[in-house]
């Protein structure tokens, strides 16, 4: 199971998870930028956009 996840509601929100909690929730207007940016990125590297999004960063080095 990836550590970060995300979900989009109607309003266009994005809620994203770590492991499993909510830990932050975007605006539409960064939620859709964001979602664009993460829609052709692999994997790993969604990840790391997300980690940036959220400011949850494992080592305080990743890169956004």
């Amino acid at each position: 199971m990836p550590g970060f996840t995300f979900q989009l509601d109607k309003s266009d929100r994005m809620t994203i998870f770590h492991h499993g909690r909510a830990i932050k929730v975007l605006k539409p207007r960064e939620a859709l930028k964001l979602e664009e940016r993460m829609h052709h990125a692999p994997e790993d590297e969604q990840q790391r956009m997300m980690a940036a999004a959220t400011g949850n960063y494992k080592r305080g080095n990743e890169k956004p």
